[in-house]
């Protein structure tokens, strides 16, 4: 992410937005926080002995950096016309120490005038499915959804899926990757209720702006698609 932060000429970050402290999804945070003036810092509220994590938690003390958890973000936020709303964990369970992260991972729903993107981390078919139960289903029809898990099957919840029934299917993947993710039938999934599937071992980046009313999505790979 730094690189592209500073070709972008962004040397300040306004929320670091960890969704749960496991390595491939915390590692790098340390660096941001450090080199970006970060000015809050949004997580799942799971603390964790993980090495990355405990920086994290450094460095928010040392700078003053608020660590702001489901609780608060549950409530819903502003932020320059976009309405940021975590949809789980539940404030109500807050999650464990040393417990499996995925489950907990923070869901982001992002809503600016008509469109809604949804950002699920690694949440688990079984969180997903409690979101489901938490939320009908007009608050979860999205434009974009970053697919859950990096498009594994324990990520998949097809119940969340008819909810949100996607515009575009997002899925965060190295290339080459030894999980062997995305799955295939998760993919088909995703196609058939028509959604458009981006990956970005196959496209790079994927860029998405809208004004609220339309949407323009680029990616690395094609920026005319």
């Amino acid at each position: 992410m730094a690189p592209f932060l500073w070709s972008r000429k962004i040397h300040t970050v306004d929320i670091v937005a960890m969704s749960h402290p496991e390595q491939d999804h915390a590692g790098g945070l340390p660096f941001i926080l450090t080199h970006f003036n970060a000015r809050k810092f949004w997580s799942n509220g799971q603390t964790s002995p993980l090495p990355a994590y405990q920086r994290i938690a450094e460095i928010c003390a040392a700078r003053q950096i608020p660590m702001i958890g489901p609780e608060e973000l549950s409530a819903g936020t502003a932020i320059g016309g976009v309405e940021v709303k975590a949809l789980s964990p539940p404030p109500e369970l807050p999650p464990p120490e040393k417990k499996r992260a995925n489950h907990f991972s923070l869901v982001l729903r992002l809503k600016f005038g008509e469109k809604t993107i949804i950002l699920p981390g690694d949440a688990d078919k079984s969180a997903l499915k409690a979101v489901t139960r938490r939320f009908p289903p007009a608050e979860l029809a999205s434009m974009v959804l970053a697919v859950p898990h990096h498009g594994s099957k324990t990520g998949f919840c097809p119940e969340f899926v008819a909810s949100a029934r996607p515009c575009y299917a997002v899925v965060s993947v190295g290339r080459g990757n030894p999980w062997g993710l995305p799955r295939e039938e998760v993919l088909a999934a995703y196609r058939r209720i028509g959604a458009q599937v981006l990956r970005t071992d196959e496209a790079g980046a994927v860029f998405i702006r809208t004004d609220g009313a339309r949407t323009e999505l680029t990616s690395f790979a094609d920026p005319d698609m």
